[in-house]
C-alpha cells in the first residue's frame, strides 16, 4: 500500500467483494448477541467501517481491525478512531504472537476481505484466526487465488528499469496462483488447523474499468520500493503491458477499458 489515500481511491473492487461475500453468507453467519468481531487485513479501515460495521448486530460489543502496515492503521485510527466499538491495531498475522495470545478465544466472528492471498504462510495465519475465535465462532473470508495482476507484475519485473524494484515480485503473488486445485489445498489447510468448513468455493469474478484507473490501482495495491518520483511512470508501464497481453479494449463509447478477470475463493468456516 504505497499511498493510503490513493489506495482508498482505488479500493472499490475490495468493497465490492466484501459486500458480495456478506450477502452470500448472510444465512450462514449466526450472529451472537454482544459479539466481538475481528477484521483481518483491514487496511486503512474503510471497508471495516463502511461495509462490516453496518451489518453487525446493534448489540455488538467491539470490532477490531488489524493490519501489518503502520501507515494504514494510523489512517484508520485518525479517520475512525472516535467511533464507539471500533478500534484498529497494527498486527502481523505471521510474526506477532502477543496479539494472538492476549486475544485467544476472544472473538465471536472473524472476517477477511481480499487480504489472505498476500500471506504466504497460510497455515500460520489461519491457525491464529482459529485460536482467536471462541468455540462456536466463525470466519468468513474472500481470497484471490488467480489474478491477472500477478501476470502483469511478472511482465514488469522482466523490464530492466523495474527489475531492481520488483525482482522479488513472487512474494506479492497469491500462494495459489499456479496451484492446480486451490480449493482443495485451502480446504486441507483449514481442516488441519481445526476449522470445520461449511462453505468453500472458487468462483470466476469479472471487472471492467477504464484503463487509466488501473495505473493508480497497481501503484496503490502492490508493495514495492519504487521511488515516489517514478511511480507514475511505473503505472504507465503497467498500462503498456496490459495492451501487450491484450487485456485492453475499446467500449462502445470509444473509451479504453481493462478486462480484469480473476478467481476468488469464498469461504465460511467454524471453530467447533
Amino acid at each position: 500500500m504505497n499511498n493510503v489515500v490513493r489506495y482508498i481511491n482505488h479500493s472499490s473492487p475490495a468493497q465490492r467483494e466484501a459486500r458480495y461475500i456478506i450477502g452470500r453468507f448472510a444465512e450462514l453467519v449466526q450472529w451472537k448477541n454482544n459479539c466481538r468481531a475481528l477484521d483481518v487485513g483491514c487496511g486503512p479501515g474503510n471497508v471495516t467501517h463502511d461495509v462490516l460495521l453496518p451489518i453487525l448486530p446493534k448489540s455488538a460489543e467491539l470490532v477490531v481491525g488489524i493490519d501489518k502496515l503502520q501507515s494504514a492503521i494510523e489512517h484508520a485510527n485518525k479517520t475512525y478512531g472516535g467511533i464507539p466499538k471500533l478500534i484498529f491495531r497494527q498486527v502481523n498475522m505471521v510474526s506477532d504472537t502477543n496479539f494472538t495470545e492476549t486475544h485467544e478465544g476472544y472473538f465471536d466472528h472473524a472476517f477477511s476481505f481480499s487480504c489472505l492471498h498476500f500471506i504466504k504462510e497460510q497455515e500460520v495465519a489461519l491457525g491464529k484466526v482459529w485460536k482467536m475465535l471462541k468455540p462456536g465462532g466463525d470466519f468468513s473470508f474472500t481470497s484471490v487465488v488467480r489474478n491477472r495482476l500477478f501476470v502483469i507484475i511478472s511482465r514488469l519485473a522482466e523490464k530492466e528499469k523495474w527489475r531492481p524494484y520488483i525482482g522479488d515480485y513472487d512474494k506479492y503473488m497469491s500462494p495459489y496462483q499456479y496451484v492446480t486445485d486451490p480449493e482443495e489445498v485451502l480446504r486441507e489447510i483449514l481442516q488441519k488447523v481445526g476449522f470445520e468448513v461449511s462453505y468453500l468455493k472458487m468462483e470466476a469474478r469479472e471487472m471492467r474499468f477504464p484503463l487509466a484507473y488501473f495505473a493508480g490501482h497497481i501503484i496503490s495495491h502492490v508493495q514495492t520500493s519504487i521511488p515516489s518520483d517514478l511511480q507514475e511512470e511505473f503505472g504507465r508501464s503497467a498500462l503498456d503491458v496490459i495492451r501487450e497481453i491484450n487485456l485492453s479494449y475499446l467500449d462502445d463509447n470509444g473509451e479504453e477499458m481493462c478486462n480484469y478477470d480473476f478467481y476468488n475463493i469464498f469461504g465460511h468456516v467454524k471453530r467447533l
